[in-house]
């Protein structure tokens, strides 16, 4: 499989998109959350090594639409409702690797 790049640049221009689509940004540890509604969510980590998004939400066609279809895997209790991708050579802790 392809290796994805994810840059600073990057995620600056995916911040900008899912705000333009009404999403609201919440800035946390590791990563950054943002909000549409009760049940769809994106997170961009601050690494640039993962992006996750709930399935079936307009996030998670706004991340496939620029990357494709996810190439990593969430840990077991995420897998069901969360698309995973990964970037820059990551290849995921023993729980959510492939």
């Amino acid at each position: 499989m392809k290796e994805l790049t994810l840059t600073d640049a990057i995620s600056k221009e995916l911040y900008k998109v899912l705000i333009s689509k009404g999403y609201t940004a919440n800035e946390r540890k590791q990563y950054i959350s943002f909000d549409k509604g009760r049940s769809d969510k994106t997170y961009i980590h601050y690494s640039n090594n993962i992006i996750r998004a709930r399935k079936n939400t307009e996030g998670e066609t706004i991340i496939t639409t620029r990357f494709g279809k996810p190439n990593g895997k969430a840990s077991a209790s995420q897998h069901d409702y969360l698309s995973t991708w990964f970037f820059n050579g990551y290849t995921g802790k023993k729980g959510s690797s492939l």
